[in-house]
């Protein structure tokens, strides 16, 4: 594995992606499967969802080195 030449690309990229899929991070979502443990069959109405959605909105992006 090649060492991270651009860190805040990376970091950027990472808060993005979990923006887009709060699951990633959700203690019940099967890594392997992406199915809920918990049996939530539809993230809309999962309240760990709506939730980890609602507080990610303020996750701010590093800003790019000069």
């Amino acid at each position: 594995m090649s060492r991270v030449t651009d860190v805040s690309e990376t970091v950027n990229q990472a808060i993005r992606y979990v923006k887009c899929y709060p699951c990633t991070i959700c203690s019940y979502e099967n890594s392997k499967t992406h199915e809920c443990r918990a049996g939530v069959k539809y993230r809309g109405t999962c309240k760990v969802y709506k939730e980890l959605q609602a507080r990610l909105c303020g996750v701010k992006e590093m800003e790019e080195n000069p």
